[in-house]
């Protein structure tokens, strides 16, 4: 990985693309993970809050496209 100014991601939704980017991330960063089933699988990343998720210095969503309209709500007042 290239250098970076960040060093905490929040990722909404533990899909295979959520789950994936977590992973990869993980070694690098501190990441924490929103979804509505809560199971987080992978050591190394945190299961969290929308809220939490959105204190990160970089948010990602990784919901299906039926879910985006509706993260994106629950994000904009946080964010």
């Amino acid at each position: 990985m290239s250098k970076h100014n960040f060093s905490t991601i929040g990722i909404v939704g533990q899909g295979a693309f959520g789950q994936l980017l977590a992973e990869l991330f993980a070694p690098h960063v501190k990441v924490s993970v929103f979804d509505a089933d809560n199971t987080i699988t992978s050591p190394g990343i945190k299961s969290a809050s929308i809220d939490e998720v959105a204190t990160a210095q970089v948010v990602i969503i990784a919901t299906g496209l039926d879910g985006i309209e509706a993260v994106c709500g629950q994000l904009a007042s946080l964010v």
